[in-house]
């Protein structure tokens, strides 16, 4: 790799682990990035738990502030689509017709095919409202 091969020997507890000088100053380089602790070398486990807690709470507000923006921007979208699309309602075509279909179903439930007649009937009414419909806003 042509790195340098000198070491240097850092301990953690009580192991010993030898690194190369590139790889700690890596180290000390992280340790001195912004979002890091400044060059203090991590002492004890507990230095190491409130880093990470720390660093846990940080991302966890992160998190949340981008979470509220999400909900506040599908909160937003629903009030168009509902804006565009829900005043759109028009009323009932063919209500005698699907009445008269309704009752058929519940007078005949066991012959269900008494009922073609009417159902041809409402779905033929159905679809010239839809014709019409469709040539007003064309």
């Amino acid at each position: 790799m042509g790195g340098s091969s000198s070491t240097r020997r850092v301990e953690f507890h009580d192991p010993m682990i030898s690194i190369t000088n590139d790889v700690a100053d890596r180290i000390e380089k992280a340790l001195d990035s912004p979002d890091k602790p400044s060059k203090r070398k991590l002492e004890s486990e507990d230095d190491l738990t409130d880093l990470y807690h720390n660093k846990i709470k940080e991302l966890e507000e992160k998190n949340a502030k981008l979470l509220n923006a999400r909900v506040d921007e599908f909160a937003q979208a629903v009030q168009e689509v509902e804006k565009k699309f829900m005043n759109s309602t028009g009323s009932p075509v063919c209500q005698d017709l699907q009445d008269k279909v309704f009752r058929c179903y519940t007078e005949n439930h066991k012959k269900t095919l008494l009922c073609s007649p009417d159902v041809r009937a409402f779905f033929e009414c159905v679809e010239r409202a839809r014709a019409n419909a469709l040539m007003r806003k064309g």
